[in-house]
């Protein structure tokens, strides 16, 4: 009957510990994906940045452009 106890006891910490790993491997393969979107994202912005960057310098052409006509139409 003893022996049984040490058994079962034996049986639940092993399926603890296989537990554990697989959390274990779950949290790394999370992490793994957050870095991944964290880079994909940081890409993403500075695309972005560069995109408003250019849309400035097109802003400030036509503006230009407008004032330029302007001044020859009076």
């Amino acid at each position: 009957m003893e022996w049984q106890v040490f058994e079962i006891l034996e049986e639940k910490i092993d399926l603890m510990v296989k537990r554990l790993e697989s959390l274990t491997q779950e949290n790394r393969e999370a992490n793994q994906k957050i870095t991944e979107n964290e880079e994909i994202l940081r890409s993403a912005q500075e695309r972005i940045d560069a995109l408003e960057e250019e849309k400035e310098l097109v802003k400030g052409k036509i503006e230009g452009i407008l004032h330029k006509i302007n001044q020859v139409l009076g």
